[in-house]
């Protein structure tokens, strides 16, 4: 049978634009075409260039789209942790398949794996007859893509390239990148990458990797797209008068206290005003009930491997 992307049917497939939007585009182009983030891109070459000496790799996930006509979108790439790595060969061992499924299903159960990447240090950009058995044996279904990096060399167009089935043959393709951060600066260290689809992520700004913390090893990061400053269940809201730890009745006894132990001179008057002008020297704010506390959904989130 003919591995090739004309074969995908529409029921195989979500109902989903094309991001012409997003990517600065008029019209969607013809044909089977690949949806990436930047920030995913990045974050393998990070991976790839930890390992200079030695193929690493690993798989995308993310949906098999249609609108008119098939699309990829790679929403997420788990490295390839328990492979066999040598100087020119990476093989996924039966560890890795369950690692990369389990990491998958933690995502979201809905992803599909969509293809598959690794490296070629200082061997160029190809597919070897060893990579070729791996994606006629293993990644075959006509929308699995092939993506190779070199991290050798230092011409980002010449370092990587995707390759897609055609008439049952891997051909080189250019991919639709979303520039979600600007090229090879990353604010995600982690062993997985995934935005959310419909969210148009801002470009933050260049942080130096000098400064990123090294993530535990068993740990995963799930990057999820920036959201409002959640309402958060413990800090009810309240008007600036019910802040104050000392009840109205007492305070205003006290007052009265003042008043008659020191008179209604106008330096006492002031004072009493300079007083509850500035509550913070005078109480505390309440303190939250341990039943009104609740987890509140952050935009990062750590997750035990």
């Amino acid at each position: 049978m003919t591995i090739d992307p004309s074969t995908i049917t529409q029921v195989e497939c979500e109902e989903r634009k094309f991001p012409m939007k997003e990517l600065g585009l008029d019209q969607r182009p013809p044909g089977f075409q690949i949806v990436v983030r930047r920030s995913v891109l990045n974050e393998i070459k990070k991976f790839g260039r930890a390992s200079k000496h030695a193929e690493v790799g690993g798989m995308f996930v993310g949906f098999l789209c249609w609108d008119d006509g098939p699309f990829v979108v790679v929403e997420a790439a788990i490295e390839g942790k328990y492979t066999d790595n040598r100087s020119s060969s990476v093989t996924f061992t039966s560890q890795t398949w369950d690692y990369v499924h389990e990491q998958k299903d933690r995502l979201d159960p809905k992803l599909k794996i969509v293809g598959w990447y690794h490296t070629h240090p200082s061997f160029g950009v190809f597919l070897s007859k060893y990579d070729l058995f791996i994606c006629r044996e293993t990644f075959n279904a006509p929308f699995h893509i092939a993506y190779v990096f070199d991290p050798h060399i230092e011409d980002r167009s010449a370092s990587e390239g995707f390759f897609v089935w055609k008439n049952s043959r891997k051909i080189s393709v250019k991919p639709h990148v979303f520039e979600d951060i600007p090229s090879e600066i990353s604010r995600y260290p982690s062993h997985v990458w995934k935005i959310g689809w419909k969210s148009v992520v801002q470009t933050p700004e260049a942080e130096s990797s000098a400064t990123k913390p090294q993530e535990p090893e068993g740990k995963i990061r799930i990057v999820l797209p920036p959201e409002p400053e959640p309402i958060r269940p413990h800090l009810p809201l309240v008007t600036p008068k019910q802040t104050l730890a000392t009840p109205k009745s007492e305070l205003v006894a006290a007052i009265r206290q003042i008043l008659a132990t020191h008179g209604t001179s106008k330096p006492v008057l002031d004072a009493i005003k300079r007083a509850l002008a500035t509550p913070k020297q005078m109480a505390e704010p309440i303190p939250p009930k341990k039943e009104q506390t609740a987890t509140v959904p952050q935009n990062t989130l750590d997750v035990t491997g």
